[in-house]
């Protein structure tokens, strides 16, 4: 029955996407934009905030994607830490989620399904014999994707100088409102320059704008817990059109690889060719990583 809704769920975003003008909500990029991923809390009453020791109180998370890259099913693990797991009967690893987690879609809906994931039941078997406050918490770890779509000015210093038809200028700053999806990492700055007679160039200033932390997407989610010097923490996996060269942090001279989140630029240029005028066009930009995110909840044990 889950496949089920899920096919279905997919095939009304594909007409919906196939739809006319009418479909598309109004803002200058294809995108909703904002900064979020998954958003996590614990459920309600899951655990309850107070309660005795010895009781079985279940313990629940919350998920929604609010950003706008969709997760297929167990691509996102959670884990609940923060307190003695074996006093409170509770389990320590990692936790598949077994469902996909749908993002948001502009003209459809701008907030993405919800997913409640059970974590198991607490219950404090330690002894006790006073009230005691505890804090739990619960935390989720993905990969995702920011895209942009940038649209730059294709000219050059030889078509300028040699009197072709300027159409549009390479100054100011091209990122527009609606141009980056919603995702917690984002392309904050894209700006272009010439070099020499035939060649752009490109700066790119990435940021974590998001609650979380951001790691190398192909690091796995226990690897994570290691933070202190981990060489894995704020990689971003960049990914530009075939035709544009980066520099990137390992040093090489490719269209993607690794960026270092923190206040680097990354910079890049392409090489234009002569054809008499400049002219517009739109290009894709791919940013992908792992994130985790964490919650807390209070909790006061009572004596039995």
């Amino acid at each position: 029955m889950k496949k089920l809704f899920v096919a279905l769920l997919m095939a009304v975003v594909f007409i919906s996407g196939c739809g006319g003008d009418d479909t598309v909500a109004p803002g200058e990029g294809p995108f909703i934009g904002g900064s979020e991923g998954i958003l996590l809390s614990f459920v309600d009453a899951a655990p309850s905030l107070e309660f005795v020791a010895g009781q079985d109180v279940p313990v629940k998370l919350l998920l929604k994607n609010n950003g706008e890259h969709d997760l297929a099913e167990g691509n996102v693990e959670a884990k609940l830490y923060g307190v003695h797991m074996p006093s409170f009967s509770l389990d320590s690893d990692w936790k598949t989620v077994s469902s996909p987690l749908i993002g948001a879609k502009k003209g459809f809906w701008e907030e993405g399904p919800e997913k409640m994931v059970d974590m198991g039941v607490l219950n404090y078997v330690a002894d006790l014999s006073n009230p005691i406050d505890k804090t739990l918490f619960g935390k989720i770890c993905y990969p995702y994707r920011t895209r942009a779509s940038v649209d730059i000015c294709v000219s050059s210093k030889e078509i300028e100088d040699a009197g072709g038809e300027v159409v549009c200028s390479v100054a100011g700053e091209k990122i527009v409102s609606g141009g980056v999806s919603s995702a917690p990492v984002q392309l904050t700055s894209f700006t272009e320059t010439f070099e020499g007679r035939d060649t752009l160039v490109f700066r790119l200033a990435l940021q974590n704008s998001g609650i979380g932390e951001t790691f190398d997407k192909d690091v796995a989610c226990a690897e994570t817990e290691s933070l202190e010097g981990n060489l894995d923490q704020d990689k971003v996996y960049l990914t530009m059109p075939e035709d544009v060269t980066c520099y990137f942090v390992e040093g090489e001279e490719s269209n993607e690889g690794y960026v270092k989140l923190g206040g680097t630029t990354v910079t890049c240029f392409m090489e234009v060719e002569n054809t008499g005028s400049s002219y517009e066009r739109s290009i894709d930009v791919l940013m992908d990583y792992k994130y985790i995110e964490s919650t807390s909840v209070d909790l006061r044990i009572l004596e039995a």
